[in-house]
């Protein structure tokens, strides 16, 4: 995600970030948080009925960042959200 010069920079509190994409195949996704662009797995998000998922735009909390689990596959980020739980509107 690029950011534009005229695009307002938002903040979360700690602990709490944005969704910017999921994927229901992988069952991967990224969220933006203040510490930057983390990645999420299902097993990390609290399942809504029988089904863990994001949602594109979705504001959520998680309980901690931590570096991701070495599944033998290349990662493209650095931390990944655990605890994830959405934040009702």
């Amino acid at each position: 995600m690029l950011l534009k010069p005229d695009m307002p920079v938002e903040r979360f509190g700690e602990r709490r970030g944005r969704v910017l994409w999921w994927s229901a195949i992988t069952g991967m996704g990224r969220i933006l948080t203040n510490q930057g662009v983390v990645g999420v797995h299902w097993t990390n998000v609290a399942p809504i009925g029988r089904r863990a998922y994001l949602v594109y735009n979705e504001l959520v909390s998680f309980e901690d960042l931590r570096a991701p689990h070495d599944s033998g596959r290349v990662k493209n980020y650095a931390l990944e959200a655990v605890g994830v739980v959405r934040i009702a509107a």
